[in-house]
């Protein structure tokens, strides 16, 4: 009975968290068409998308109606996720040609639209963080213009964040 549970929660979730990446995912004019078609290729390339199911059930085990107000975090961390993979599978990192059985994006669509799909995927994870969700509770409100305390401030990219082969 409960992994019956934990399949529909995973079925459920996969399938929200895939079409909330569609809806935030910027398309034409916002962004040029072929960035857009590049940052869905390897969005929607599979996965079991487990950070962001990992979010959402976070987020439901603190409180069962943050399912919806979690879902743009979840969103933005699969869309970092992607970044990472994008850039790691470059011919200047690990120069890997396949992922999830496919060719990797600089394969498809060359060196210099995978830096900028990937550019644009971990820019728009923050801008989606910072948008939704959209409204004006003073609480959520609040949370997003808050200054993390000093020790969490550390710089956590570039040569002091993620490693090679990360």
């Amino acid at each position: 009975m409960a992994s019956s549970a934990l399949e529909t929660f995973l079925t459920t979730a996969r399938a929200r968290v895939d079409e909330a990446l569609d809806r935030y995912l910027p398309r034409p004019p916002v962004c040029p068409v072929i960035v857009s078609d590049a940052m869905r290729y390897s969005v929607f390339a599979g996965g079991k998308r487990l950070r962001p199911v990992l979010t959402l059930a976070a987020a439901e085990a603190i409180d069962r109606e943050a399912y919806a107000t979690a879902l743009p975090a979840a969103c933005a961390i699969e869309m970092l996720h992607t970044y990472s993979l994008i850039h790691d599978d470059l011919p200047a990192m690990d120069n890997d040609t396949l992922r999830r059985g496919r060719p990797t994006l600089h394969v498809i669509y060359g060196d210099g639209i995978a830096i900028l799909a990937g550019d644009g995927l971990h820019a728009e994870a923050f801008t989606l963080l910072a948008r939704e969700p959209i409204g004006d509770e003073a609480a959520i409100a609040a949370r997003k213009l808050a200054r993390p305390p000093r020790h969490r401030r550390r710089r956590r990219s570039g040569r002091n964040g993620r490693r090679p082969g990360d």
